[in-house]
């Protein structure tokens, strides 16, 4: 990796963090240059503004959550087991590097200003939860007569309320992990 994708790196990595500490609203360009460890200047020498490197962030996180939620849905493991471990990355992120105070408003912040980001990202997770359940031998979504992309937009819209909860992780997981339930048991085949 280059000297100033190392730099990249270091910046959208720091940027996370202060984002998820502070929310958007209070965090600053100069608390994103403090943590990333450079002077002001050199963070304008490669962003142009806190809008700039929210992308930046963003799209890091969005990379790294799908791939991460691709690995879990290629494990053996039951339906069930698949389906929870690849929504779960994106709760585990949330839960452990967002203050929960801001968690809320950093999805709605994330809304405004980054749709398109956020409807690939789903769209793209989406694929993954779709792909889980089309492979699944324990459920039958012609039986239940859903699509597999519909149930996998309604699990993530569903994610998506949870990890806005001003709740412990420990919580969370185990909201997800009924919704999951929840969701194999309504969709396993009727003999």
């Amino acid at each position: 990796m280059s000297a100033i994708g190392s730099r990249l790196d270091q910046v959208t990595i720091a940027a996370l963090a202060v984002f998820g500490r502070y929310g958007y609203q209070r965090t600053s360009m100069d608390l994103i240059a403090k943590a990333a460890g450079i002077s002001r200047p050199a963070l304008y020498q490669h962003f142009s503004g806190k809008d700039e490197i929210f992308r930046a962030a963003g799209e890091r996180t969005a990379d790294e959550l799908i791939s991460a939620a691709g690995t879990a849905a290629a494990t053996d493991a039951p339906t069930a087991e698949r389906l929870y471990r690849a929504l779960a990355v994106k709760l585990d992120f949330a839960a452990g590097s967002l203050d929960p105070g801001f968690r809320g408003d950093l999805i709605a912040e994330a809304s405004v200003r980054l749709p398109d980001l956020q409807a690939s990202m789903k769209a793209r997770h989406a694929a993954v939860i779709e792909k889980i359940l089309g492979s699944a031998a324990d459920i039958d979504l012609a039986e239940a007569a859903i699509p597999a992309r519909d149930v996998a937009v309604v699990l993530l819209d569903a994610l998506t309320g949870i990890t806005q909860q001003d709740e412990p992780a420990d919580e969370l997981r185990r909201r997800l992990r009924q919704m999951v339930n929840l969701t194999v048991r309504g969709l396993r085949s009727r003999a």
